[in-house]
C-alpha cells in the first residue's frame, strides 16, 4: 500500500473556431462549423504507479477516437511519457458538440473535413497530459464507491403505429432499461489528504446542447468543473461515459443554461458483421428510402420526408463505413485495470462501443471487484452494439449498427474476462497477448 503513487494532469484540446462538429449529420440542423467557444474542451490523465506497474487513464472531450486516431495517439504517449498501450486506457466522453478528429466523406452529410493541424496535434496535446500526470506522481491512496443520477432516460421511444421516433432527437421512454449507476474512484495525496483525482462513470448521452454551433463538453464539462471546484486546487476530474448506447439526457436539446498492486489485462475479440449492413443490401435501402422521399415529398408530407431524409443519412454513413472496412468482423479491445490492497478492490474496463446499457449492468454484477467502473468509447470505436431485439424493433440504433445481433453479448463477455484476468493479476504483457487474444 505506501508504495502506490499517483499523479493527474489536465490539458486544454479546444480546436478553433471554424472547424466541423461532431455528433450530429447536416440533416439534423448542424449545416455550418463551429462559430463560437462556449467551453474549454480537455485531455484529463489520471496515472498509477505501485512500484511495479505504470497505467494511465485519460479521458477527452471528443465524441470518439478511431483505431487510426488511436494508434497515433498511443505512440505519442509511450514516446512522450513512457507508458504502454497495453496499461493505456483513452476515454472519450462522447461529447456531441466537440470537433471532428477522424476524415469524414466528401458528402453533404457533414459540414467540412477534419482540421489537419488539429489533428496533428492533438496526439501530443495528449501526451503531454499523460506525461504531466507521470512527473506528479506522489503518494496517495485510493478509494471508491457508488451512487445514483437520474439525468438520463431510455431513449427508444415507440409511437402509437408501433414504430419508433427517429432523429434528430430520438425520444423519452421511462419504461425502458436504464442504467442510474454513478461509479466513483477517488485517489487522495497521502502526504497530506487532499484530492489529486476523481473518476467518475455515468451512462448517459451528452446531447443536452443538440446541434448548435459552438463548441463544448456539453454536461460533462459543468459537471467536472463543479467537481473540480469542490476539490479544491490542484484536483483533477475526469469523466468517461459507460454502456450509453441506448441512454439520452433527460433534457434534449437544452441551453448552456488504498492499492497494494496494480494488475492490466486485455483482450480481444472479433465482433461479426450485420448481414443488413452488407454494402448490396445497404445500396438496396437506400434506393427504398430514396423513392419514399421523393414519395412523401411528392405528396407534401413534409414530417415524413424529413424523417427519411434523416434515415438515408444514417443509412449513407452506415455504407461509407462498411465499404471502407478492411476486415470481415469489426476488432475490439477490452482493456481492465485492477487496483487491490487494503480496503480496496476495484475494476476498471474499457469497451469501445455506444454499448447498450443492459451489457455495462451486466459486466458489473459479474465483475469479480468491489466496485466497478465501466469506461465506455474507450481504445477505439466500433459504433453501436444494440440487444438482439433491437434488430427487429428496428430504430436509430438498428440502422446506425455495422455488428450482428450476438456481438453485444460477446462484447460483454470479454470485458467480464478482462476483469477477471485483472483480478487474478493476469500479466498482459506482448507475449501473453499473442498467444491469448481473442475470446
Amino acid at each position: 500500500m505506501p508504495d502506490l503513487q499517483a499523479g493527474a494532469a489536465r490539458v486544454g484540446i479546444t480546436p478553433p473556431v471554424g472547424v466541423p462538429l461532431s455528433g450530429y449529420f447536416a440533416a439534423e440542423g448542424r449545416t455550418e462549423t463551429a462559430r463560437e467557444i462556449h467551453d474549454e474542451l480537455y485531455a484529463r490523465a489520471l496515472v498509477l504507479n505501485d512500484g511495479r506497474t505504470s497505467v494511465a487513464v485519460v479521458t477527452l472531450d471528443l465524441i470518439a477516437l478511431g483505431d487510426v486516431e488511436l494508434q497515433i495517439v498511443r505512440e505519442a504517449v509511450q514516446r512522450i511519457a513512457g507508458i504502454a498501450p497495453e496499461h493505456l486506457i483513452v476515454a472519450c466522453t462522447h461529447t456531441h458538440s466537440g470537433p471532428i478528429v477522424e476524415p469524414f466523406p466528401p458528402s453533404d452529410l457533414i459540414p467540412g473535413q477534419a482540421d489537419e493541424d488539429y489533428y496533428r496535434l492533438l496526439p501530443r496535446l495528449i501526451a503531454s497530459a499523460v506525461a504531466s500526470a507521470a512527473r506528479r506522481l506522489r503518494p496517495a491512496r485510493v478509494g471508491a464507491g457508488t451512487g445514483s443520477c437520474a439525468i438520463n432516460i431510455n431513449r427508444r421511444e415507440f409511437l402509437p403505429d408501433g414504430t419508433l421516433r427517429g432523429l434528430p432527437f430520438l425520444g423519452r421512454n421511462p419504461a425502458g432499461p436504464v442504467d442510474r449507476e454513478v461509479g466513483v474512484v477517488r485517489v487522495d495525496s497521502r502526504e497530506n489528504g487532499q484530492p489529486i483525482a476523481v473518476l467518475m462513470s455515468y451512462a448517459c448521452h451528452p446531447v443536452v446542447l443538440g446541434p448548435n454551433l459552438e463548441i463544448s463538453a456539453d454536461y460533462v464539462g459543468y459537471a467536472l468543473s463543479f467537481v473540480e471546484q469542490a476539490l479544491g486546487t490542484g484536483s483533477v476530474a475526469l469523466f468517461a461515459n459507460g454502456a450509453q448506447g441506448d441512454m439520452n439526457a433527460i433534457i434534449h436539446p437544452g441551453s448552456h443554461a488504498d492499492a497494494e498492486q496494480i494488475t492490466a489485462a486485455t483482450r480481444s475479440t472479433k465482433l461479426p458483421l450485420n448481414p443488413a449492413s452488407a454494402p448490396e443490401e445497404q445500396r438496396k435501402y437506400i434506393r427504398f428510402l430514396e423513392a419514399e422521399h421523393e414519395r412523401f415529398s411528392r405528396e407534401q408530407d413534409r414530417a415524413r420526408a424529413w424523417d427519411i431524409e434523416m434515415r438515408l443519412a444514417v443509412a449513407n454513413y452506415r455504407l461509407y463505413k462498411r465499404e471502407h472496412m478492411e476486415l470481415p468482423y469489426l476488432p475490439a479491445e477490452i482493456t481492465a485495470f485492477g487496483l487491490r490492497g487494503e480496503g480496496v478492490n476495484i475494476g476498471l474496463v474499457s469497451e469501445p462501443a455506444e454499448l447498450f446499457c443492459e451489457y455495462g449492468i451486466k459486466a458489473r454484477k459479474k465483475s469479480p471487484f468491489e466496485t466497478t467502473l465501466v469506461l465506455g468509447l474507450a481504445n477505439g470505436f466500433v459504433g453501436y452494439v444494440p440487444t438482439p431485439n433491437v434488430y427487429s424493433e428496428g430504430g436509430y440504433e438498428c440502422e446506425a449498427t455495422n455488428v450482428a445481433p450476438d456481438a453485444g453479448e460477446q462484447l460483454c463477455q470479454t470485458m467480464i474476462k478482462a476483469l477477471r484476468a485483472a483480478y487474478e493479476g493476469t500479466a498482459s504483457s506482448p507475449e501473453r497477448r499473442k498467444k491469448n487474444v481473442t475470446a
